[in-house]
């Protein structure tokens, strides 16, 4: 809305000056265009997170670094100072304790450094002390990689095993070659140290950056990071939410409605449920609303007796 009375500025001028009221001067405009551009890093950060076919969870904290950038650039000027305090507030009802980002720090654009620095900035924008922050998500992310390494590692080595044996005499070569080597570091470092201390973004060209598919990266990586790729393929399903966490699970009044007014408990989830798994299965969740009698899932649930 504030994007399209801009582009009509002149004719908005004109039209107020006719009704004889406030005349709109360039400092309204001044101030009009500032709103849009504190409020253009929200609306960004709502587009990043509404993708329902790919990784979200780990775009969060990067998103909160551009929020906590924007805020701390206009909470230099006087007039916006109130306004940002408001604003802080708000934010740090639900990330004063950042969550755990190991999503964040799974992709390997950024990894373990990276987390580490974006909550850094996250305290020197924000004015919050989040040092413990800092400390629990390199215990907590350790702690993780254990319980996989307990609940996958002798499956991952077992794996590993079995495809040295049937390697072929290249491979086999290569990996004589690189024996000396492999000592020297992989075999005193675990799959989690080795990551943390490996800048691969180094490695790659700019086209890989510009074009970068976290899921394809991960897919070529899991026989280097055989207990990490069972990390990311549980922890990278988690989709980021732009709802409230009070709000996330409200669905009041939209499933009940004048034509079904009762619904059993075990009804009414599977009402829900269904609804989500036909929606995936024709790739239409952006623009199928759950209260639309013409779905096809109308004719599916009502040829089942619920009641």
């Amino acid at each position: 809305m504030l994007k399209r009375a801009i582009c009509q500025k002149i004719l908005l001028m004109e039209f107020y000056t006719l009704l004889g009221q406030h005349e709109l001067i360039e400092s309204d405009w001044a101030i009009l265009e500032n709103y849009m551009d504190l409020l253009e890093v929200f609306y960004t950060a709502t587009n990043s997170l509404l993708g329902l076919y790919d990784p979200t969870s780990l775009l969060v904290i990067e998103n909160i670094v551009n929020i906590s950038q924007k805020l701390n650039y206009f909470k230099q000027h006087a007039g916006w100072i109130e306004l940002i305090k408001i604003m802080e507030i708000k934010i740090l009802k639900y990330y004063r304790e950042i969550p755990v980002m190991f999503s964040c720090a799974l992709n390997s654009l950024f990894g373990v450094d990276g987390v580490e620095n974006f909550i850094e900035e996250i305290n020197n924008n924000i004015d919050v002390d989040l040092s413990d922050s800092l400390l629990n998500f390199n215990t907590i992310f350790t702690e993780c990689y254990n319980y996989y390494d307990n609940l996958y590692g002798s499956r991952s080595r077992e794996d590993v095993s079995q495809l040295k044996t049937f390697s072929s005499f290249k491979n086999k070569m290569l990996e004589l070659a690189s024996r000396k080597k492999m000592r020297t570091t992989s075999s005193s470092l675990n799959e989690l140290e080795l990551y943390a201390k490996t800048q691969f973004r180094d490695f790659m060209f700019t086209d890989e950056l510009e074009n970068f598919d976290i899921l394809k990266w991960w897919k070529g990586k899991v026989n280097t990071y055989p207990i990490m790729a069972y990390m990311v393929r549980d922890l990278l399903t988690i989709k980021a939410s732009t709802v409230a966490s009070e709000s996330a699970f409200d669905l009041s009044g939209r499933v009940l409605n004048e034509r079904r007014s009762r619904l059993r408990e075990e009804s009414l989830e599977i009402y829900i449920c269904y609804k989500d798994h036909l929606d995936a299965m024709k790739r239409k969740q952006y623009i199928s609303a759950i209260e639309d009698s013409s779905s096809d899932m109308e004719d599916e649930m009502d040829a089942i007796n619920l009641n």
